[in-house]
């Protein structure tokens, strides 16, 4: 979360340009986190948007009313943080227009390095932009909601096709233009797997994919996905495949959410980012989990940067692992527990 623009989100408000949400006026709050605000108005009047489940749940622990995806279209206005994605900003934006009525304020903030001067350019070619504030090394700009609209923007951006698979995508997703190279290397060593699979930070799905096309043995996986775009780009993409099959579909924080066990086998692709810098401390937690999660003799396969220190977490956690393959860039590791 980028405090700075959060914090002059807000600041129409607190400076009186505009007035604060009236009783019973819902408004949208789009990428939402935790509003640096006091006035009790905004708890009870806004509906916030939030997929990425540990922004999520620390959105309802503080008592906001927060669902995954927006769904009512009569909000009296809106605000919408920007991320790091420029094409999920602006379907973000879009996604307001639609579900504001005629005539509603829409805030949008993000950090300078967010693109926010950009986007405020392109927009401004839309509609008439009313106000625009630069503070706290963000900037946010506001305007009204146009009589008539119809978003040009609809659908999954991106078609994948991996061999026989087919896979939709959207921005925002991990590697959401192309299979990531480290998942690739990863799949090339899904042999003799059986039984019960856990797939943790599964994406949109190419992991388990790959996983039921190579290995028939497979009776049931569960994905553990903390991003719900990617959760449901994965439901989609593997419905189509063995459907006599058990396939679980979680939103979790893997972080702080529980597995439920035990599995044969655990596959993943772990996270090393925490916002723009590297945090290997995220990976060594999963190899942690999976760890917890595997039946005594169940195998770890796992695909990583060569430069992150796994190593001694591995090694901790299991009772035997080994680097089955490497490149330039990435290392394949097999443990047993």
């Amino acid at each position: 979360m980028d405090e700075g623009a959060i914090k002059t989100l807000f600041l129409p408000f607190e400076n009186g340009d505009l007035s604060l949400p009236q009783y019973d006026a819902r408004w949208l709050f789009l990428n939402a986190e935790i509003p640096p605000v006091s006035d009790q108005c905004w708890q009870e009047n806004l509906d916030c948007i939030q997929g990425f489940r540990p922004s999520f749940l620390a959105l309802q622990q503080s008592g906001f009313r927060v669902t995954p995806l927006a769904e009512s279209s009569e909000h009296a206005g809106a605000l919408v943080l920007l991320g790091k994605h420029r094409e999920l900003n602006r379907r973000n934006i879009f996604t307001a227009m639609e579900r504001t009525l005629p005539g509603a304020p829409i805030l949008i903030s993000g950090a300078k390095t967010s693109g926010v001067q950009a986007m405020r350019k392109e927009m401004s070619d839309l509609v008439t932009i009313e106000q625009s504030l630069s503070k706290n090394h963000a900037q946010v700009f506001c305007f009204k909601r146009p009589e008539h609209w119809v978003s040009p923007v609809s659908g999954h951006a991106s078609t994948i096709v991996s061999g026989e698979l087919t896979f939709e995508t959207a921005p925002g997703m991990f590697s959401h233009k192309a299979v990531d190279s480290g998942s690739e290397l990863l799949a090339k060593h899904f042999d003799k797997i059986t039984g019960k699979v856990a797939d943790l930070g599964a994406g949109w799905g190419y992991l388990s994919a790959a996983l039921l096309q190579k290995c028939p043995a497979v009776t049931a996986v569960d994905l553990f996905e903390a991003d719900h775009a990617s959760l449901e780009a994965a439901r989609y993409n593997l419905q189509k495949l063995s459907p006599m099959l058990t396939i679980g579909f979680h939103w979790v924080d893997l972080l702080q959410e529980p597995v439920q066990g035990p599995y044969d086998a655990v596959i993943m692709n772990p996270p090393f980012h925490l916002g723009r810098s590297t945090d290997a401390s995220i990976g060594q937690r999963m190899i942690a989990i999976a760890s917890k999660a595997l039946k005594p003799g169940g195998r770890l396969m796992m695909v990583a940067n060569k430069e992150l220190p796994y190593e001694d977490t591995l090694q901790r956690a299991f009772r035997k692992f080994e680097r089955v393959d490497e490149n330039r860039q990435y290392k394949v590791i097999r443990a047993m527990k």
